[in-house]
C-alpha cells in the first residue's frame, strides 16, 4: 500500500449532499515517509496532484498555503533551492466544468468571470497575507479536466482580450505567466459524437511580463488513448478523480510540440527553471518600476500591433498588412575605433552587452507608413552599474543620436539611469596607509601615503612626493616585536588619477557635456522624444529635457540630487522621496513632462501613437496622411453660444449640445492634448483633419485653477491654488504656446491652427516680474522661424485684442501665416467699452443727441426765446443718456468685425464656422504642395526667390483655379505627378 488517502466531510449538513467537493477535507499519506501525512497534498486527490503536475515544483522548496474559501485553488510558496532570492507564488488549479461543450461556454470559462478570476483573486489574497515573504515571478496553472469546444485560434483570442483587460490586477499580483492545460474539441464535430471523439491535447502559455506574449503547443504522448475521453459527470471526489487520472495518465511522456506562436523546438515538460541571468535582470529592473531595457523592442511590436488594432477598428478602408511581424529590430554597437554605431553582425542574447547603453534601428510598419518606417532607439540599461553614465555609456548615445541626425530619423531615448558614473580608484583603496599628526588619530590625518611596493604597482594611477617618515615618539626599538620594517620614506599621494579604464570622476562629466550638446542640436534638427522611467538623476534629466518632448511614468522622478542627499545637506529629513522633488505632480505641472502614463507599455504606446503625427524623416518625405474616415464636406455642428462658457477642446472634437452630439472640426476620436497638467488657459495638441495631421493650440475661455506646491524645506509654505481667467495669457500659458509652436515646427512639420481668443496679456506687477514680457515675446520668435502653413483663425463669438493680436500677426511671417475669421468674430486694439470709454466720452455722446433727439433739438432752439429753460435742456440730456451712452460700444463693436479685417487687408477671408473644416482641408493640402513644389524649383536654381518661384507656377495654371483650393490643389498634384 504506498499511499492512504482519508477524505472527511467538513459539514454535517446532509442537504449539501456528497457531490460538494468544497465540503470534503483530504489527507495523504505516503507510506516510504513511514505513513506521515504529506502537506504539500493535503485536500488534493492523488490522481489531482498528477493533473496540478506538482513535480515540476522540484528546483524549489514549497511550503503549501492554505486558504479555505477557495479550496479548489492550490498555492504554493516556493524558494528556488539553488536561488534563495528567487520566491514565487505557484497557483494551480483545475477547472472541471461542464459548460465548454457549446462555444459560447468555452468562451465563458476563458473569461475574466471564470476559474481565471478565482486564481487572481486567491493569488491576491496569497500576496496580502503577512504569513508569507515578498514574491516575484508569480506563475498561475489552470488545467481543463473537461474539453472545451472552441478552435485554438478563438481560444487565443480570448484569452488575449481576457488577459489585456486584466492587465493593471496582473501587473499588481507581479504574475509572470500563466499556463493552461486544455483539451480542445473542434467546433465542427456533431454533438452526437462529441463523447467518442478524442480531444487535441494543447497547452498554452501566456507570458505577462514584461509584455504579453501567448504560445501554443499540442501535448504529444506515446500514451495511446482506448478511444472515449471521459469527462467529470459531476463535481464529486469520486468523479473528478477518475477524469483526472484518465486525463493524467501519461503526463510522465508529453512532450510539446509547438503550434502557435515563437515556440521554435519540441520540448518536454521538465521541471520549472530558476530564473535565468536575464530573468534575474527583469526581476531587478521589476524592483525598480521598470522595463529591462532589450524588452522594450518587444513592447514597440506590441503597440505598434495595437495601432494596427485601433486603426482597422476605426477606419474600414485601412488594411494591415499581411507581415505578422510588424517591427524588425537591428541592436547598434560602437565600431572597434568608436567613430559611429553600426549593426550587429547577428545578434546577441539579452544581457550580452558590455556597456550600460543600448542603440537599435527600429523598422516598424505603421498605420501611416504601412511599407516601413525607421526610428533610432536608444536606452539604458538600469542593471549594467545601476545605469550611470560613463564614458562609454555616452559615446554610444552621442554616436547613435549623430546617426539619427544624419538620416534624419526620429530619436527615442528610454532613460532610466542614476547619473554621471563616479567612484574611487580600487587600486588606491585597496593599498594606501594613513600618517596621523603625532601618530594620533585624535589629532586628524597629517596625509596619505604608499610603500614603495605599492607606489611602483600603481604607477601613474597615483601621483605621489617622497617625503621622510616622521619619528614615532612611542616607537618601541625591540626587533622581535615588529611586526613590518617601518620605511623612512612614505610615498606622499598628492593626487588620485585612476586606472586609464576607471570612470571616477570628471571625465564623466566631460562626456555628459558631449550627449547635452549632442541632444540640443538634434532637438533642433530632428524629431526627438524622451520616455523617462525608474528614475532620472543629473545629466539624465537634462537630457529629458534638452529633447523637450518628454513622456513620464507616473512612479519615476525626474531630479537633479536625490532626497536623502538633500535632508543631509539641509540637516533634517524634509523630503520623504524622490517623487516629491520630481514626480509627474511636479514635472507635468511646470511642463517638462508632456504627458504622463501608468506603466511602461502605456509609455510605448503613447510613443507609437506620438510618432503617427510624425513624418518618417526630417526632410523630403510623403506626409504620415491616414485614409479619410470622416468626411471632409461635413459641417462643423458643434457652435458656441455667445456669453455662455464652454469647453474648447469641443470646438476641435465635437460634443454634447441640445441633447445630441455635435461633430467639431477635427476628425473624429483624432485629438490629442499634450501638456494637459500645465498652463490650462492655453490647450495644445494634435489631431488630424482629413486625415492630415497639425498641430492645434486653442484658448481656454473659462477661469481655471493654477496649483502652487508648498516647499518642504520651507516651514512656513503651504500648497496655494490660483485662479487664471480665460481668454488670457499669463506667462506659463504665453511660455507653453510658444514651446508647442516650436515642437510642431521642430522636427514634427506640422501645419498649425491657432483657434485664437484673447483678450490680452495679464499685465499686473506680479504676472510682469514673472516675465510675461519675455515669454509673449518667445511666440513672435517662435512664429517667424515656422516652417510650415500657419492659419490662425477667430472662431465664432471669439475675439483677438491688443497685444494678443500683435505676437500671431500674420506680417510676423508672411510666406506661411494667414489669418481668418468668423462672421461673429471681433477684432481690435480694446474691447468695446474701452474704446467708448476713451473715444465716445459724455461731449460725444450730447453732440449726437444734439443731433439725433428731435425734442432736444426744439427745445435748444426755442432755449434763448425763453420758451424752454436750460434746466429743461438739461434735464433732457440726462434722461437721454442712458440711452445714448451704449451707442458706444455698439459703435466700437461696428469697427471690430471682420468685414472691417478683410478690408484692411489683415484678415484674407471670412470662413464660416459650418464650412471651415471642408475650406481649412484644402487651403492647407494646397498650401503644402505648393510649398513643397516651390522648395524643389528653389533647390534646382538658387537664383530664385519664393514670391517669383511662386508667382511661375501660379503662371501655369488658369486664373479660376486660383480662387479654389480643391482646384488648385488637384491641379497642382496631376501636374506633379506627370513631371516625375
Amino acid at each position: 500500500m504506498p499511499q492512504v488517502s482519508v477524505l472527511l466531510p467538513t459539514s454535517t449538513d446532509a442537504s449539501l449532499g456528497d457531490d460538494n467537493l468544497n465540503y470534503v477535507s483530504v489527507f495523504n499519506f505516503e507510506a516510504h515517509h513511514h505513513f506521515e501525512e504529506n502537506k504539500l497534498m493535503r485536500h488534493i486527490l492523488p490522481p489531482q496532484a498528477t493533473a496540478l503536475e506538482l513535480h515540476r515544483l522540484s528546483n524549489f522548496e514549497v511550503e503549501r498555503c492554505w486558504f479555505p474559501d477557495a479550496p479548489q485553488v492550490h498555492v504554493y510558496l516556493a524558494v528556488a533551492k539553488k536561488q534563495p532570492l528567487d520566491t514565487r507564488f505557484f497557483v494551480r488549479l483545475l477547472a472541471h466544468s461542464q459548460e465548454g461543450r457549446t462555444v459560447s461556454g468555452a468562451t465563458q470559462l476563458l473569461q475574466p468571470t471564470s476559474q481565471l478570476l478565482q486564481g487572481f483573486a486567491t493569488l491576491e489574497q496569497a500576496i496580502g497575507d503577512s504569513r508569507y515573504k515578498p514574491t516575484e515571478s508569480n506563475h498561475i496553472f489552470v488545467r481543463y479536466l473537461a474539453p472545451l469546444r472552441i478552435t485554438l485560434q478563438q481560444a487565443v483570442k480570448t484569452l488575449k482580450a481576457t488577459l489585456t483587460s486584466c492587465m493593471p490586477t496582473i501587473n499588481k499580483l507581479q504574475a509572470t505567466e500563466l499556463e493552461l492545460a486544455i483539451p480542445l474539441w473542434d467546433p465542427s464535430v456533431p454533438d452526437a459524437d462529441l463523447d467518442s471523439t478524442k480531444p487535441t491535447q494543447v497547452r498554452i502559455i501566456c507570458r505577462l511580463a514584461p509584455s504579453l506574449s501567448i504560445d501554443a503547443y499540442e501535448e504529444v504522448s506515446s500514451f495511446v488513448s482506448s478511444g472515449t475521453y471521459p469527462a467529470a459527470a459531476t463535481t464529486s471526489p469520486a468523479s473528478v478523480a477518475a477524469a483526472a487520472a484518465i486525463a493524467t495518465t501519461h503526463t510522465a511522456t508529453i512532450t510539446l510540440k509547438p503550434i502557435l506562436g515563437k515556440g521554435a523546438t519540441a520540448t518536454a515538460i521538465a521541471p520549472y527553471t530558476l530564473l535565468s541571468v536575464v530573468d534575474q535582470k527583469r526581476l531587478r529592473c521589476k524592483k525598480l518600476r521598470t522595463t529591462y531595457a532589450y524588452d522594450f523592442v518587444t513592447m514597440y511590436e506590441l503597440a505598434v500591433q495595437a495601432a494596427w488594432d485601433r486603426a482597422v477598428l476605426s477606419n474600414p478602408k485601412i488594411v494591415a498588412p499581411a507581415d505578422e511581424k510588424k517591427v524588425h529590430a537591428t541592436e547598434l554597437v560602437l565600431s572597434a575605433d568608436g567613430s559611429r554605431v553600426e549593426p550587429l553582425s547577428s545578434p546577441r542574447s539579452p544581457g550580452a552587452n558590455d556597456c550600460g547603453m543600448l542603440a537599435w534601428r527600429l523598422h516598424m510598419l505603421t498605420p501611416e507608413y504601412p511599407q516601413g518606417r525607421e526610428i533610432i532607439l536608444i536606452a539604458n540599461d538600469i542593471t549594467f552599474m545601476n545605469g550611470s553614465f560613463g564614458v562609454k555609456e555616452d559615446m554610444v548615445y552621442e554616436r547613435a543620436s549623430q546617426l539619427a541626425r544624419a538620416e534624419g530619423l526620429p530619436r527615442i531615448y528610454m532613460a532610466a539611469n542614476s547619473g554621471a558614473r563616479f567612484g574611487l580608484c580600487d587600486g588606491v583603496k585597496k593599498c594606501f596607509r594613513v600618517q596621523w599628526n603625532d601618530y594620533d588619530p585624535a589629532k586628524g590625518v597629517a596625509y596619505l601615503w604608499l610603500t614603495d611596493k605599492d607606489r611602483e604597482a600603481l604607477g601613474e594611477s597615483v601621483l605621489t612626493e617622497p617625503v621622510a617618515a616622521p619619528i614615532d615618539p612611542s616607537f618601541d626599538d625591540d626587533e622581535d616585536e615588529r611586526e613590518e620594517e617601518e620605511p623612512a620614506v612614505h610615498h606622499k599621494i598628492t593626487t588620485i588619477i585612476g586606472a586609464p579604464k576607471e570612470e571616477i570622476g570628471v571625465e564623466s562629466l566631460q562626456a555628459a557635456g558631449r550627449i547635452a550638446a549632442e541632444t540640443s542640436i538634434a532637438n533642433r534638427q530632428i524629431f526627438t522624444l524622451g520616455y523617462c522611467t525608474a528614475r532620472n538623476i543629473g545629466i539624465g534629466s537634462y537630457v529629458l529635457r534638452l529633447g523637450q518632448r518628454v513622456v513620464q511614468q507616473q512612479d519615476a522622478p525626474i531630479i537633479l540630487t536625490g532626497y536623502v542627499a538633500l535632508n543631509k545637506l539641509l540637516g533634517t529629513n524634509v523630503y520623504e522621496s524622490n517623487l516629491q522633488l520630481g514626480g509627474p505632480e511636479v514635472m507635468a505641472g511646470n511642463g517638462v513632462s508632456h504627458l504622463v502614463v501608468d506603466d511602461d507599455f502605456g509609455g510605448v504606446v503613447r510613443i507609437v501613437e506620438w510618432l503617427g503625427f510624425v513624418p518618417k524623416v526630417v526632410t523630403g518625405a510623403p506626409r504620415p496622411i491616414l485614409p479619410v474616415c470622416d468626411p471632409v464636406e461635413r459641417p462643423v455642428c458643434f457652435t458656441p453660444l455667445p456669453g455662455k462658457p464652454y469647453d474648447p477642446r469641443m470646438l476641435l472634437t465635437g460634443g454634447e449640445q441640445s441633447g445630441a452630439f455635435k461633430e467639431g472640426l477635427l476628425d473624429a476620436n483624432s485629438f490629442v492634448e499634450y501638456l494637459p497638467h500645465w498652463a490650462k488657459t492655453v490647450v495644445v495638441g494634435r489631431g488630424r483633419l482629413g486625415g492630415m495631421p497639425v498641430g492645434v493650440i486653442i484658448t481656454e475661455n473659462r477661469t481655471v485653477e493654477k496649483s502652487i506646491l508648498a516647499d518642504p524645506a520651507n516651514l512656513e509654505s503651504k500648497p496655494q491654488t490660483a485662479m487664471q481667467a480665460g481668454q488670457v495669457w499669463f506667462p506659463d500659458s504665453a511660455y507653453k504656446t510658444a514651446q508647442a509652436i516650436r515642437d510642431f515646427n521642430t522636427g514634427e512639420g506640422l501645419p498649425l491652427l491657432l483657434l485664437a481668443n484673447w483678450r490680452g496679456f495679464s499685465g499686473g506687477r506680479k504676472d510682469m516680474f514673472e516675465e510675461i514680457l519675455k515669454f509673449g515675446s518667445f511666440i513672435v520668435d517662435e512664429l517667424t522661424q515656422y516652417k510650415q502653413p500657419i492659419i490662425v483663425y477667430i472662431p465664432p463669438h471669439c475675439e483677438i485684442r491688443g497685444g494678443a493680436w500683435v505676437v500671431i500677426d500674420a506680417t510676423i511671417n508672411p510666406r506661411y501665416m494667414e489669418m481668418y475669421a468668423a462672421p461673429s468674430a471681433r477684432g481690435g486694439v480694446l474691447e468695446p467699452a474701452g474704446i467708448a470709454e476713451i473715444k465716445f466720452r459724455r461731449p460725444d455722446v450730447v453732440k449726437s443727441m444734439a443731433r439725433l433727439d428731435k425734442q432736444l433739438q426744439w427745445m435748444s432752439m426755442n432755449e434763448a426765446s425763453g420758451v424752454v429753460r436750460n434746466e429743461d435742456i438739461e434735464a433732457r440730456k440726462e434722461e437721454l443718456l442712458q440711452y445714448y451712452t451704449p451707442l458706444g460700444e455698439l459703435i466700437s463693436d461696428l469697427h471690430d468685425r471682420p468685414e472691417r479685417m478683410v478690408a484692411k487687408g489683415v484678415v484674407k477671408r471670412v470662413v464660416e464656422w459650418e464650412s471651415a473644416r471642408e475650406f481649412f482641408y484644402w487651403r492647407l493640402r494646397r498650401r503644402l504642395l505648393e510649398d513643397d513644389l516651390v522648395s524643389a524649383r528653389m533647390q534646382g536654381d538658387s537664383s530664385l526667390g519664393y514670391e517669383e518661384t511662386l508667382t511661375q507656377l501660379h503662371s501655369t495654371l488658369p486664373a479660376e483655379s486660383l480662387l479654389d483650393d480643391k482646384l488648385c490643389f488637384q491641379m497642382l498634384e496631376e501636374d506633379s505627378e506627370a513631371n516625375l
